[in-house]
């Protein structure tokens, strides 16, 4: 089976838990890339904890799913926990487009056509944004 990285979150955290923790029980089932451990502003509905967390492990399916079974059936400092296969992170995601953008790529067209996807910075209200724009040339 192949590893891919596999992004979990983790809700109902026991509010004392540590990245130390997390490491140790999910280094079982992968490499641990990363580790956040968040708190949610709202209040939650009672018992519940506020804290959860996302961790980016390196693994495959059979590993994840052991993972899963396992970890969601222990108590972690009194309270059960959790776990759900997360989407990609935001930030990672709009890290990873912008590389894909900044390459650009040429795409053949007929008549001796290329159509080139390139990136531009651009400032716009004060922000500054990546934008993709095709540029037609003659050969």
């Amino acid at each position: 089976m192949k590893n891919e990285t596999k992004r979990v979150f983790i809700s109902d955290l026991p509010e004392t838990v540590t990245q130390d923790e997390l490491n140790n029980n999910f280094s079982k089932y992968g490499e641990v890339s990363s580790i956040e451990i968040k708190e949610r502003k709202e209040l939650g509905a009672k018992n519940h904890s506020l804290f959860y967390a996302y961790i980016n492990l390196l693994t495959d399916d059979k590993r994840i799913n052991q993972c899963f079974r396992d970890l969601s059936s222990i108590k972690w400092n009194g309270q059960y926990v959790q776990l759900q296969m997360a989407r990609e992170s935001f930030v990672d995601r709009l890290r990873r487009e912008r590389e894909e953008n900044a390459k650009g790529s040429t795409i053949p067209v007929s008549n001796s056509e290329e159509i080139l996807t390139k990136s531009a910075e651009v400032k716009q209200n004060g922000i500054n944004c990546s934008r993709s724009y095709k540029v037609t040339e003659k050969n």
